[in-house]
Parts: C-alpha cells; sequence; structure tokens
C-alpha cells in the first residue's frame, strides 16, 4: 500500500550574522531557539527532517519548508542531491522566496 504523507515545517533558519538586521521586535519576543542558527550549518534544521523523512517514511512524502529567502539556492541543491524532487519555491506576499515544496518517494 501506497502512503501519502505531509510534513510541514517553519524551522528556525535565521543566521546568527543576520541577527542584526531583524527588526526589534522579532528579537523581542520570538524565543532565541526558534530563530537562529549557526552561521556554519544554517541548514541544519533542514537536514534533519529531510534526513528524518527518509529514514522514517513510505510512500509519498510532500515536504512544505519555510525558508531563509538569503540560502534558498542551497536549500534547493540540498534537496535535490539526497533525493527529493518536484521542487517549488513560492514567494510570499512582499515577493520574497519563503516557502520551499518538494516530493520524496520513500521505497521500502
Amino acid at each position: 500500500m501506497n502512503y501519502i504523507n505531509i510534513i510541514v515545517s517553519n524551522p528556525p533558519y535565521i543566521r546568527l550574522s543576520d541577527k542584526k538586521f531583524l527588526h526589534p521586535n522579532i528579537v523581542q519576543y520570538e524565543p532565541y531557539q526558534a530563530l537562529f542558527v549557526p552561521d556554519e550549518d544554517p541548514l541544519i534544521f533542514y537536514k534533519k527532517i529531510s534526513f528524518w523523512i527518509k529514514k522514517r517514511f513510505t510512500g509519498i512524502v510532500f515536504v512544505y519548508f519555510e525558508i531563509n529567502q538569503l540560502i534558498y539556492l542551497d536549500i534547493i541543491d540540498f534537496l535535490k542531491k539526497i533525493g527529493f524532487l518536484n521542487i517549488e519555491i513560492k514567494k510570499d506576499f512582499q515577493g520574497f522566496f519563503r516557502m520551499v515544496r518538494a516530493v520524496y518517494y520513500a521505497k521500502k
């Protein structure tokens, strides 16, 4: 039996070096852990979630990630490299690349 799975995630994705560009309200009211990733590995949570998907799921997996517009090409390259297909980038209402959709066909 083939299953269809949907994963939606808004992981932390702001590099620590980009903190200075944020509006003060963001830093003041959002938990640090919900916002920031290390500069040396800004894809850390995309990697963890993607490898978890590959390890745990069977069938078709649709993945929707909120993303950092400054590293969207790195996210696309990573997903392609590990076997995700049909990758699409969507813009938000301000015209920034803000969401990626990808599909993984898991076999077991």
